[in-house]
C-alpha cells in the first residue's frame, strides 16, 4: 500500500514534465494557425503538419509545411508557422524563389533515383514513403518505391505497390507485365512450399505407420 503511495507522486510528476513541452508547443503555434483554405487537400496536410508538431515529430511538420507552401506560396501564417517549428530545431528553411519554387515531392523523387542507382534501396523505400505521405496517388513514387521492393526481394511487398499504381494507371502494359511477372514467381514459390510441405506429410505419415507396426509387434512378443 505503501509502495502504491509512493508511486503515484512519481507517476503524476512524470505526467505533469510531459504536459509542460506540449502546453508550451501549443501556445507558441495557437496564434498563427494559419486559416483553412478551401482546398480539402491543402487543408488536411496543414493539420496534419500541425500534428506532427505537436505529438513531436518535427521533421515530418517541417516536410509537409514545405509542400504545402509550394502549393500555398502567399499564406503568411504558414510561413511564420514554418519559421518558428524550424527555429526550435535549428532549421532554416530557405527562402529563395528557385527554392520555393521546387515541388518538394519531385524533389524526393529525385532523390529516390539517384539512391535507387547507387543500389541504396532502403533509403529510395524511406524517400518515396515521404512522397506519398504528401501525395498518395503519386505514380512515379509507387512504381519507384515497388522497384525498392523488388531488388530487396520483397516481392510481395512489391506486387502490392505496383498494383496500386496499375490501378491508377491501367494504360500502363509494361507495369502490368513486372506484375505478371513476379505472380508467376511467388506462384513458384508456393508451388515450391506446397511440395515441401506434401514431402513432409508424407514422411510423416511414413513415420507414424513404422511407430505403429513397431508398437503391434513389440506387443506381439509380449503376449
Amino acid at each position: 500500500m505503501r509502495r502504491k503511495q509512493q508511486l503515484k507522486p512519481k507517476v503524476e510528476h512524470s505526467l505533469f514534465n510531459m504536459r509542460l513541452p506540449l502546453q508550451k508547443k501549443i501556445k507558441l503555434i495557437a496564434p498563427i494557425i494559419p486559416t483553412i483554405t478551401d482546398n480539402a487537400r491543402q487543408s488536411e496536410l496543414a493539420r496534419k503538419a500541425i500534428n506532427n508538431y505537436i505529438d513531436g515529430d518535427t521533421k515530418s511538420s517541417l516536410d509537409v509545411l514545405k509542400y504545402v507552401l509550394f502549393l500555398q506560396k502567399d499564406n503568411e501564417k504558414l510561413r511564420k508557422l514554418q519559421k518558428i517549428i524550424g527555429e526550435e530545431i535549428g532549421v532554416v528553411e530557405p527562402s529563395s524563389p528557385e527554392m520555393e519554387s521546387m515541388d518538394p515531392v519531385k524533389s524526393k523523387l529525385l532523390q529516390a533515383l539517384g539512391l535507387f542507382y547507387e543500389g541504396k534501396f532502403i533509403e529510395v523505400i524511406k524517400m518515396c514513403g515521404e512522397a506519398l505521405r504528401l501525395e498518395p496517388g503519386n505514380l512515379t513514387a509507387l512504381e519507384r518505391l515497388g522497384s525498392a521492393y523488388y531488388k530487396l526481394g520483397q516481392k510481395r511487398e512489391a506486387k502490392e505497390t505496383w498494383e496500386k499504381a496499375y490501378m491508377l494507371n491501367p494504360d500502363n502494359k509494361v507495369l502490368k507485365k513486372f506484375i505478371d511477372k513476379i505472380e508467376k514467381e511467388l506462384q513458384q514459390k508456393r508451388d515450391i512450399l506446397n511440395l515441401r510441405i506434401k514431402a513432409i506429410e508424407k514422411q510423416e505419415s511414413q513415420f507414424r505407420e513404422e511407430t505403429e507396426k513397431l508398437r503391434e509387434e513389440v506387443l506381439k512378443k509380449i503376449k
